[in-house]
């Protein structure tokens, strides 16, 4: 017998294909009689026993397949076990959801058996014939691509691009296929009448999870490696071999050993040998194998594998094989080591794993911290119950045989096999073998596997294309008449960047939302359900950044859709449907009020929105044949199809256990689904940015997807309910805080100004790096630490925490953001993780800008990111946005009150300068000229950039009053002695909504800071001390209204100018002295009038300028006319006075 291989797999229809490959390469189709029923035994080795070419006798794992001689019968595969207690309902409560232009209908616990299958050969008196006609109207852009001739075919593999950018048109005519409607409404009818999970694709999916932040990390670390503390260094679990193929299969020779070394003594070796060191290659030199890994920041190392001293060999089961050919996530630049295999020895690194039914499993890879394979597939997070059933006899189903005219010996001898379920081809091939050992005919095969089987609704309506036709047929929809303007101008699509079923936190339920504790594909979980797009506006579809068009030419594509507002017409045509499975159908078609179907490209980005007005049609047969000559349009309108939908949704109320229940929509599970379908909702959901793709930033605290009704529109935003300001900062082990709590509330009000002095290394940096870490999210937070490229914990301790109270400015409601930073490994980043109470992400607003803010403002955004609004308190050289660019996205109006602030916060007291806009881009406006604004001082192009960068993310945020919360560290930086007197003032003045968090150096900004307190409002100030290597808080006085001199000797600036020390010690003894009152003795009056005498020449009514001695004058003698008057009322003339 000749070896060969199945190659098992679906065309265009669906229908499954079956080839023979043999070893020469060459491959003939499977004889008929192959009894084939799913892709499960894709890849197999086979034996095949041909006689002058034709195949008599296939054999696949021992057992035959076909045979030509009579006995042809499926093997009986093992199914793997499924997931015990597994977790089928998903969190309710998330603190910080993902968002994504998809999401998920839950699964249904149970499957709703369909009806009775009619026989095909009549039209039955108790069922429905006749059509439904669609109109159709598009609400977005539709597109549908359109076939390609033999000519655009080559051109476009030739150009690896896609070449007819038409909307579907055969014969030039515009048309939707009938085949998409029918998947598009099959689905639906699957969801709604609590169907089988559909069509997956069963493999297992592979990750990588070395520097994850999640528990995948761990699951990852058990397989492959540790970090040994005692030892300090990796502990690796993974072998290292060579990958061959002898004949159809493959096998792994373990290897001698494997280390690593040094990239730069790689470089070196490989270039000695005459090569070239390149990424992603494996190099053989005399005595090993030099595996290069890809072009990772900072590599130091690459692998070196030992060649083998055994004739040991692992076989590598076909199902990896095929697993790793399906590993979409694999970079195309990694070499494919099943193709390389079947040339020659190919290095590797691989480990063996045991699954549940006990069997040897091989993952490999081409370096040591290769991609794995997950331990279970994507079938085993789906319950058994939902998967595709099986057969089984019951009383009904046997009358059902029998009613279709299987006699009851055959009927009694199926009984003997008992009413329990089985697997459909091993049912089969039982059936087969009654059959054939009674000598009945083959044709009964068909009825009694077409009864037995177990179907669900959407089967019975649309078919199994092993067992029984459809009863439904889907024509094209044509464009309706006398329409204009159908077609869109050809146009680029954004690229479509949907996150993989590989992104466990979405796809799989989550009974928790703490990042150490996801479920994963190693975890006893359900996936999530139906996948389904939200409805978006079709307004922000095309591409229009030209520069990454050019860029990346080769992944953008070309389309022509159809406008909105265009019409179709089409028709769909039943026969025998019951009221319930035509009950179905309308129910999937006719929707809700306010509720569209998606269909054809680019769900994601909006297109495809669709509404169908479905009419219907009832044939009436028997009054058709009883008249000679009936017209055939005169069949009967049934103008109310709510009786069909009225029986399904009973039906399936009854089945599913609630009854008491008269709206199906009203299903939890379908209330899940009627919210993804409600397109005014989806509009609404876009523009509060909750239907966009997360940035890949995000992705890395792997935030989870909610259910649907969670998405809700947010009705209340900070914008609605005032702004969220910060009330408490308290900081544990935080670099030099042990301990620290800031109140920024009094009576109830925030503290909309708070100013922090102290010396150079108080922690004054450290403590607004700490607030804006405390603002943003873990991914954010993680990527700000980075930039200061320190720890942010306490040196000997391994965790530090960062708690921001947060409260909205006309809500009661206290908020908490609680960020906790731990150790990691050495040389890895410390692991961020934060709790969210009551607060989402979306209402904070926050920008924050360090010392150096004259760097280059070059940058651009389309949206707000808090990672980069606060992005200049950590990484000095961080380019702001470009201010002239933000000003001309505006409109002209909101152009100047932009300027204006701007003005007023530099030129109020100068009125004959300005900053304005010209074609030349920012300018400075004197009356001796107009200098472009990068040309004049540090102070105005500064200043300038970070108001107008801070005004550009308000603008974003839609954050239309200016409020939030502003950190800026060293206030005082490029500005002029006379603008720092002036600054806080005008800051206040322009952003009164504003919560400033501000530190300074400056005596002048701080005795120039605080305003006369309000019933709502003050202003704190603080000074930060070292004392015993902690940091202490101080709230002092404001310092408003003392002069240079005393504030700098006050303990803002820690008596940094003092009194004369002499006069310092005669005060001291004067109060001493005082404190004695009438014991004191002769000396110490006599000491004590001395005293007064020489103070009396320090302390002078003197003044710095003319007015205060002037005022200091007559305040004088004022006091001096006064005393004299008070004498005189108390002790009369100076004679009485001497008595």
């Amino acid at each position: 017998m000749e070896k060969g291989a199945l190659n098992i797999f679906k065309s265009k229809k669906g229908k499954l294909i079956t080839e023979i490959l043999f070893e020469d390469g060459k491959k003939m189709p499977a004889p008929q009689g192959i009894k084939i029923y799913d892709e499960s035994l894709n890849g197999k080795v086979i034996e095949v026993e041909r006689v002058e070419g034709q195949i008599e006798k296939i054999v696949c794992e021992g057992e035959v397949i076909y045979s030509k001689a009579g006995k042809k019968q499926p093997i009986h595969r093992d199914e793997k076990p499924q997931i015990e207690e597994m977790i089928t309902q998903h969190i309710d409560n998330l603190t910080d959801p993902a968002k994504a232009p998809y999401n998920f209908v839950p699964l249904n616990q149970r499957v709703v058996e369909a009806e009775r299958i009619p026989a095909f050969n009549a039209y039955h008196k108790d069922r429905y014939t006749g059509w439904i006609d669609l109109h159709i109207e598009t609400k977005t852009p539709l597109y549908i691509r359109d076939t390609l001739n033999q000519e655009e075919i080559k051109e476009q593999e030739e150009s690896e691009r896609f070449i007819n950018s038409d909307f579907f048109s055969p014969g030039g005519n515009y048309k939707i296929p009938g085949s998409s409607i029918r998947g598009m409404i099959r689905t639906l009818v699957e969801i709604t009448s609590y169907g089988k999970f559909g069509s997956f694709d069963n493999r297992n999916l592979y990750f990588r999870g070395l520097a994850d932040r999640s528990n995948l990390r761990k699951e990852y670390q058990s397989k492959m490696s540790s970090f040994n503390k005692e030892q300090k260094r990796m502990q690796y679990k993974m072998n290292a071999g060579f990958i061959y193929k002898d004949g159809f299969k493959y096998f792994i020779k373990p290897a001698a050993g494997f280390k690593q070394i040094l990239k730069k003594e790689a470089v070196k070796k490989i270039q000695e040998a005459g090569m070239v060191y390149e990424n992603f290659q494996f190099y053989k030199l005399n005595k090993e194998y030099i595996v290069v890994s890809g072009g990772m920041p900072n590599k130091k190392r690459e692998w070196v594998i030992y060649p083998s001293v055994s004739n040991d060999e692992i076989p590598v089961p076909e199902i990896d094989i095929g697993n790793y050919k399906n590993d979409a996530n694999r970079s195309e630049q990694v070499p494919d080591l099943i193709e390389r295999a079947k040339i020659e020895e190919v290095p590797c690194f691989y480990v063996v794993w045991t699954d549940k039914l006990g069997r040897d499993r091989v993952s490999f890879g081409h370096t040591g911290m290769f991609r794995l394979s997950y331990n279970l597939s994507i079938k085993e997070h789906i319950p058994e119950s939902l998967i595709a059933k099986g057969c089984k006899l019951t009383k009904d189903r046997a009358n059902w045989i029998e009613e279709d005219g299987i006699p009851d010996s055959v009927i009694n001898k199926i009984k003997t096999l008992g009413t329990n379920e089985f697997v459909l081809d091993n049912y089969a091939r039982k059936i087969d073998a009654i059959l054939k050992n009674f000598n009945y005919p083959d044709d009964y095969k068909k009825v009694i596997l077409k009864h037995t089987y177990i179907s669900d609704i959407a089967e019975a309506i649309f078919g199994n294309e092993f067992l029984f036709a459809g009863r439904i047929y889907f024509e094209d929809a044509v464009l309706a008449p006398g329409q204009d303007n159908i077609m869109m101008e050809e146009s680029i699509p954004k690229v479509l960047s949907s996150p993989k079923p590989t992104t466990f936190q979405h796809y799989l339920v989550q009974k928790s939302d703490k990042i150490n504790n996801l479920a994963h594909y190693n975890s006893s979980t359900a996936i999530r359900g139906n996948k389904l797009y939200w409805h978006k506006s079709g307004d922000n579809w095309q591409e229009i950044d030209n520069d990454k068009i050019k860029k990346n030419e080769k992944i953008f594509t070309r389309i022509k859709p159809v406008n909105p507002e265009t019409k179709f017409t089409s028709k769909v045509r039943f026969e025998n449907l019951s009221k319930v499975e035509l009950g179905a159908l309308l129910f999937s078609l006719d929707l809700p009020e306010g509720s569209f179907h998606k269909l054809g490209m680019g769900k994601p980005l909006g297109l495809g929105s669709i509404e169908i007005t479905p009419e219907l049609y009832i044939s009436n047969r028997e009054k058709r044949y009883k008249k000679l000559f009936f017209e055939w349009n005169n069949e009967t309108l049934q103008s109310n199809p709510s009786d069909f939908k009225t029986s399904f949704e009973s039906y399936i109320l009854e089945n599913i256990g609630e009854s008491e229940q008269e709206i199906l929509w009203n299903t939890d599970r379908l209330r899940e689904l009627k919210v993804m379908l409600a397109y005014k909702t989806g509009i609404e959901l876009e523009s509060q940015g909750e239907t966009r793709y997360l940035e890949l930033n995000e992705f890395k605290s792997r935030p989870i997807l909610p259910k649907p009704t969670k998405v809700i529109p947010r009705k209340q935003s900070k914008i609605d309910t005032g702004n969220v300001y910060i009330t408490k900062i308290d900081l544990v082990n935080i670099r030099c805080f042990e301990k620290l709590s800031l109140n920024l509330e009094e009576n109830k009000y925030p503290i909309l100004w708070t100013m922090i002095l102290g010396n150079n290394s108080t922690g004054k940096t450290t403590l607004m790096r700490s607030i804006a870490l405390g603002l943003c999210n873990e991914s954010d937070a993680v990527a700000l630490m980075k930039e200061s490229n320190t720890s942010f914990i306490r040196d000997g301790k391994e965790e530090g925490e960062i708690k921001i109270t947060l409260k909205g400015e006309k809500s009661k409601r206290v908020f908490t953001i609680k960020t906790n930073i731990t150790r990691s490994f050495p040389g890895e980043p410390e692991i961020v993780r934060q709790t969210l109470q009551d607060v989402s992400w979306e209402d904070i607003f926050v920008c924050g800008y360090g010392p150096q803010r004259s760097n280059m403002s070059d940058a651009s955004y389309k949206n707000y990111s808090s990672k980069d609004a606060v992005m200049p308190l950590f990484d000095y050289m961080f380019h702001l946005q470009n201010p002239e660019l933000i000003l001309r996205r505006q409109n002209e109006i909101d152009r100047e009150k932009i300027l204006e602030k701007v003005n007023q916060v530099l030129m109020s007291d100068n009125t004959e300068q300005e900053i304005v806009l010209t074609d030349k881009g920012l300018t400075l406006k004197t009356l001796t000229g107009i200098f472009p604004l990068g040309a004049v001082g540090d102070g105005y192009s500064s200043t300038t950039q970070w108001l107008i960068d801070f005004i550009g993310w308000s603008i974003y945020a839609e954050n239309k009053d200016f409020g939030g919360i502003l950190l800026i560290d060293e206030l005082e930086q490029h500005l002029h002695p006379k603008w720092q007197r002036h600054i806080v003032e005008r800051l206040r003045q322009q952003f009164p909504k504003i919560q400033f968090i501000t530190t300074t150096h400056s005596p002048l900004i701080a005795s120039s800071f605080g305003q006369l307190p309000t019933k709502k409002y003050r202003d704190k100030l603080i000074h930060l001390e070292l004392t015993d290597s902690t940091i202490k808080t101080n709230e002092l006085d404001i310092t408003m209204g003392l002069t240079i001199d005393q504030t700098l000797a006050s303990q803002a600036f820690d008596y940094l100018i003092d009194a004369d020390p002499e006069v310092e010690r005669v005060l001291a003894e004067a109060s001493e002295l005082v404190s004695k009152g009438n014991k004191r003795n002769d000396e110490e009056n006599r000491r004590y009038s001395d005293i007064k005498q020489a103070l009396k020449k320090i302390f002078q009514h003197t003044g710095r300028t003319l007015i205060e001695r002037d005022i200091g004058e007559e305040l004088y003698q004022e006091m001096k006319q006064h005393i004299k008057k008070l004498e005189m009322k108390l002790f009369g003339d100076e004679d009485d006075k001497d008595k």
